[in-house]
Protein backbone atom coordinates (compact mmCIF):
# COMPACT_ATOMS: atom_id res chain seq x y z
CA UNK A 1 0.00 0.00 0.00
CA UNK A 2 1.20 3.59 -1.10
CA UNK A 3 0.22 5.92 2.09
CA UNK A 4 1.97 8.63 0.78
CA UNK A 5 -0.87 8.43 -2.47
CA UNK A 6 -3.61 8.01 0.15
CA UNK A 7 -2.36 11.09 2.27
CA UNK A 8 -1.80 12.63 -1.23
CA UNK A 9 -5.39 12.30 -1.80
CA UNK A 10 -7.08 13.39 1.19
CA UNK A 11 -5.25 16.50 1.36
CA UNK A 12 -5.80 17.13 -2.58
CA UNK A 13 -9.66 16.33 -1.88
CA UNK A 14 -9.29 19.38 0.77
CA UNK A 15 -8.27 21.59 -1.27
CA UNK A 16 -10.92 20.95 -3.52
CA UNK A 17 -13.63 21.36 -0.93
CA UNK A 18 -12.01 24.42 0.38
CA UNK A 19 -12.35 25.85 -3.36
CA UNK A 20 -15.79 24.75 -3.96
CA UNK A 21 -17.18 26.37 -0.20
CA UNK A 22 -14.84 29.33 -1.10
CA UNK A 23 -15.66 30.13 -4.81
CA UNK A 24 -18.76 27.55 -5.64
CA UNK A 25 -16.50 25.51 -7.85
CA UNK A 26 -13.15 23.87 -7.93
CA UNK A 27 -10.67 24.11 -10.40
CA UNK A 28 -10.73 21.97 -13.25
CA UNK A 29 -6.57 21.51 -13.00
CA UNK A 30 -7.97 20.16 -9.36
CA UNK A 31 -10.58 18.56 -9.80
CA UNK A 32 -8.53 16.72 -13.06
CA UNK A 33 -5.66 16.05 -10.91
CA UNK A 34 -8.18 14.38 -7.78
CA UNK A 35 -9.81 12.13 -10.27
CA UNK A 36 -6.28 11.30 -11.68
CA UNK A 37 -5.28 10.23 -8.12
CA UNK A 38 -8.29 8.97 -7.30
CA UNK A 39 -8.23 6.39 -10.30
CA UNK A 40 -4.76 5.40 -9.19
CA UNK A 41 -5.77 4.38 -5.72
CA UNK A 42 -5.61 0.94 -5.05
CA UNK A 43 -8.88 -1.00 -2.76
CA UNK A 44 -6.10 -1.18 -0.03
CA UNK A 45 -5.82 2.83 -0.38
CA UNK A 46 -9.05 3.64 -0.39
CA UNK A 47 -10.03 1.39 2.86
CA UNK A 48 -7.56 3.23 4.60
CA UNK A 49 -8.91 6.95 2.84
CA UNK A 50 -12.02 6.05 4.40
CA UNK A 51 -11.08 4.55 7.45
CA UNK A 52 -8.83 7.36 8.38
CA UNK A 53 -11.53 10.07 7.55
CA UNK A 54 -13.79 7.71 9.79
CA UNK A 55 -11.62 8.22 12.15
CA UNK A 56 -11.52 11.85 11.92
CA UNK A 57 -14.68 12.40 11.76
CA UNK A 58 -16.21 11.04 15.18
CA UNK A 59 -18.55 13.24 14.85
CA UNK A 60 -19.94 16.13 13.00
CA UNK A 61 -21.91 18.96 13.75
CA UNK A 62 -25.15 19.13 11.16
CA UNK A 63 -24.61 22.60 10.54
CA UNK A 64 -21.09 21.89 9.07
CA UNK A 65 -22.97 20.12 6.25
CA UNK A 66 -24.45 23.06 4.92
CA UNK A 67 -28.35 24.39 4.35
CA UNK A 68 -29.87 20.96 2.76
CA UNK A 69 -28.81 19.07 5.79
CA UNK A 70 -30.76 18.76 9.20
CA UNK A 71 -30.35 16.47 12.03
CA UNK A 72 -32.55 13.20 12.12
CA UNK A 73 -33.19 10.77 14.68
CA UNK A 74 -35.65 8.35 16.69
CA UNK A 75 -35.98 8.18 20.24
CA UNK A 76 -33.24 5.04 20.06
CA UNK A 77 -30.76 7.18 17.79
CA UNK A 78 -31.10 10.15 20.80
CA UNK A 79 -30.28 7.46 23.25
CA UNK A 80 -27.89 5.83 21.51
CA UNK A 81 -26.17 9.10 20.24
CA UNK A 82 -26.47 8.21 16.61
CA UNK A 83 -28.18 10.50 15.08
CA UNK A 84 -28.69 10.80 11.16
CA UNK A 85 -27.41 13.21 8.63
CA UNK A 86 -31.00 14.20 6.65
CA UNK A 87 -30.29 15.41 3.32
CA UNK A 88 -33.44 17.58 1.59
CA UNK A 89 -35.01 15.84 -0.90
CA UNK A 90 -32.35 12.53 -0.55
CA UNK A 91 -33.42 11.05 3.31
CA UNK A 92 -31.10 10.16 5.42
CA UNK A 93 -27.55 10.04 4.15
CA UNK A 94 -27.35 5.57 5.36
CA UNK A 95 -30.70 5.10 3.47
CA UNK A 96 -32.40 4.23 6.85
CA UNK A 97 -35.96 5.46 6.54
CA UNK A 98 -37.02 8.80 8.48
CA UNK A 99 -40.53 7.00 9.42
CA UNK A 100 -40.84 8.22 12.80
CA UNK A 101 -41.07 11.56 15.00
CA UNK A 102 -37.42 13.58 14.85
CA UNK A 103 -36.76 12.85 18.31
CA UNK A 104 -33.05 13.73 17.80
CA UNK A 105 -33.80 17.20 16.56
CA UNK A 106 -36.58 17.88 19.25
CA UNK A 107 -34.37 16.85 21.69
CA UNK A 108 -31.46 19.90 20.73
CA UNK A 109 -29.07 17.34 18.80
CA UNK A 110 -26.78 18.85 16.73
CA UNK A 111 -23.92 15.85 15.82
CA UNK A 112 -24.13 13.24 13.52
CA UNK A 113 -23.11 9.79 14.91
CA UNK A 114 -24.68 7.19 12.78
CA UNK A 115 -21.45 5.92 11.13
CA UNK A 116 -22.77 4.76 8.18
CA UNK A 117 -23.66 8.65 7.67
CA UNK A 118 -20.66 9.46 8.71
CA UNK A 119 -18.92 6.91 6.40
CA UNK A 120 -21.33 8.86 3.41
CA UNK A 121 -19.99 12.27 4.54
CA UNK A 122 -16.67 11.15 4.11
CA UNK A 123 -16.50 9.64 0.99
CA UNK A 124 -18.61 12.29 -0.68
CA UNK A 125 -16.65 15.30 0.62
CA UNK A 126 -19.50 17.15 2.18
CA UNK A 127 -17.44 18.72 4.84
CA UNK A 128 -13.23 19.41 4.84
CA UNK A 129 -11.85 16.91 6.80
CA UNK A 130 -9.34 17.56 9.47
CA UNK A 131 -5.76 16.03 8.63
CA UNK A 132 -4.74 15.29 12.13
CA UNK A 133 -1.39 13.94 11.44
Amino acid sequence: MNTERALRFLDLQALVNREIEVYGQASVELADQLTELTDQLTDEEIEYVLEFKTESMKKVNVKALGNQFSIFGNRGNVWSNTAHAYQSGRGNLCGTPALSSNHAAMSGIEEVGCPECLKQIAISGYVQVPLNR
